[in-house]
């Protein structure tokens, strides 16, 4: 398939063209109007399940309902007033319509097997999730034929739909990694005398990543968006990672693809049908913020870290001065952001998580996901714009690659917000807690805190290097990628918007090396 044209031109009346082909069709339709059930036949499950992969034209703007605003009961009233509980999350219940459509299939598993989860007996995942489990390790540093060999023992016991009743031969199984990960490191796999067989996507869980990701809400949430039929199938799971769909016919979305007004668009929307389709739970909505449940717990995390790492890392001298300045941030939001009710959210959507398929746009990978503002997850995904994770230094970030205004216009027209002006100044106001975010989530996937490596030279590392054109690489890896470098990075943008917002100030003796992404950029009143 043939990318989007880098000259691709989508003007304002495009734009409310489609808007306005897209607000007169299929109003009558139930398939988007998505509900969760506790027993649902095969029939239901194919008419209710929302499709992210629907064409726009399938998708009515007033079903979505943009023209109200993101009050209490919107997520309500878009899910046929279906608010769930944990409890019935953990109902165990399958949803059953054939082989070739189970996402979570009923649990058969051998009694050699057994299921894992944080827990010993792991009753909590497994209640859950009717999906197979094996009590297993993969190793993927291992060599070659070798860990094909353990990925096909790995499929035998899950049962991998098809994959399983083949004979299979660790020679035929084509391995490829995918680039840019820097969480898991991900695989393609192919087998070669078997074009009937779908690719499978392998994912093997990340170093230190039990700190950084809750696995059993992840795989909860998982469940849920399997009953709205967004995102790819998931297959079966194993201690460090798991077997999921891979989209064949996919193609991922470069740095310069979501730069294009069209994709961009489409982007938008899709952002939206997450924000206001998927229902939270009630224990959702009272946290509010997964975002700010992950800073407050890596903050207790990285409490101990090392002042010079702390210092390379934030500029602060002393772990309680910089405390200090994230409350003072924290109540800044409570009180100034305009649009607080929580939204289901992706908080990961750099391009690497964003698929072209069939000319529309797919969003994968939730292992960040859960409530928030909505301007949490587009200011997270703007913050992205300005990496490049397949060049020869992915750590660093160029600031003149952050949106314009009239780039952030174009993504909110998608989106089709009642007050887009307001949601607008909430993108600003946010975007140096997400960028806090993924500063922590630096800290700890490098491995400082386990054993204090590179604490003597950390200071020589820093290069003046802002805006740069660092050339072609391979792609970002979590075995090569500086973990420390790109906290570093991502806490410019911070302390360049808590000087903005008026959070900080330079010090009479320092002055802060910040990146200031867009000057005088609050378009309302900052006292209120």
């Amino acid at each position: 398939m043939e990318p989007f044209s880098s000259n691709v031109s989508f003007s304002d009346s495009d734009i409310n063209s489609l808007t306005a082909t897209t607000s007169n069709l299929n109003i009558q339709s139930g398939i988007h109007q998505p509900k969760l059930y506790k027993k649902t036949s095969s029939s239901q499950v194919s008419l209710r399940r929302f499709s992210i992969l629907q064409s726009d034209n399938d998708i009515s703007d007033d079903l979505i309902k943009p023209s109200i605003s993101h009050n209490e009961s919107d997520v309500e009233v878009l899910s046929n007033s279906k608010i769930l509980t944990n409890d019935e999350l953990k109902q165990e219940d399958t949803i059953s319509s054939g082989d070739d459509d189970i996402i979570y299939i009923a649990p058969s598993t051998p009694s050699s097997l057994k299921p894992t989860s944080g827990n010993a007996d792991g009753k909590d995942l497994s209640s859950v999730l009717d999906v197979r489990f094996v009590d297993y390790y993969l190793d993927h540093t291992t060599e070659e034929s070798h860990f094909a060999s353990e990925i096909i023992k790995i499929i035998k016991l899950l049962k991998i739909k098809k994959w399983y009743k083949e004979d299979l031969k660790s020679k035929n199984l084509i391995i490829r990694k995918i680039s840019g990960a820097m969480t898991n490191a991900i695989f393609q796999l192919k087998y070669k005398e078997n074009d009937t067989l779908q690719s499978l996507l392998l994912r093997v869980y990340g170093p230190n990543v039990d700190s950084i990701i809750d696995r059993d809400y992840e795989l909860q949430v998982l469940a849920r968006l399997s009953n709205l039929r967004i995102g790819p199938k998931l297959f079966g799971c194993f201690n460090n990672g798991r077997f999921e769909e891979f989209l064949d016919n996919s193609i991922t979305l470069t740095k310069d693809d979501v730069r294009k007004d069209l994709i961009s668009y489409k982007v938008s929307k899709r952002m939206r049908e997450l924000h206001f389709f998927v229902p939270l739970t009630k224990e959702e909505k009272n946290e509010a913020s997964i975002t700010w449940k992950r800073v407050d717990n890596w903050l207790k995390t990285i409490s101990s870290i090392n002042s010079k790492i702390l210092k390379y890392v934030t500029q602060f001298e002393d772990f309680e001065s910089f405390m200090k300045i994230v409350e003072i941030y924290r109540q800044y939001l409570n009180n100034n952001l305009n649009n607080k009710t929580p939204s289901f959210t992706h908080c990961d959507t750099q391009y690497g998580n964003l698929l072209k398929v069939e000319e529309e746009i797919v969003v994968i990978d939730f292992e960040y996901s859960g409530p928030n503002p909505p301007s949490f997850d587009i200011a997270n995904h703007f913050s992205e714009w300005m990496h490049d994770y397949h060049s020869a230094k992915p750590e660093y970030l160029k600031p003149s690659k952050y949106p314009s205004r009239e780039q952030i216009d174009t993504f909110l027209k998608g989106y089709n917000f009642l007050n887009s002006e307001s949601l607008y100044d909430d993108i600003i106001r946010s975007r140096a807690l997400v960028n806090l975010h993924w500063c922590l989530w630096g800290i700890l996937q490098s491995g400082v805190l386990v054993n204090e490596k590179n604490t003597v030279d950390v200071e020589e590392k820093e290069e003046d290097l802002v805006d740069e054109d660092h050339g072609e690489g391979t792609g970002a890896d979590i075995e090569t990628f500086d973990c420390l470098l790109y906290s570093r990075e991502k806490f410019k943008i911070v302390l360049g918007d808590w000087q903005q917002l008026g959070i900080i100030q330079d010090c009479e003796n320092k002055s802060f090396k910040s990146y200031k992404l867009d000057a005088k950029f609050i378009s309302t009143d900052d006292s209120n």
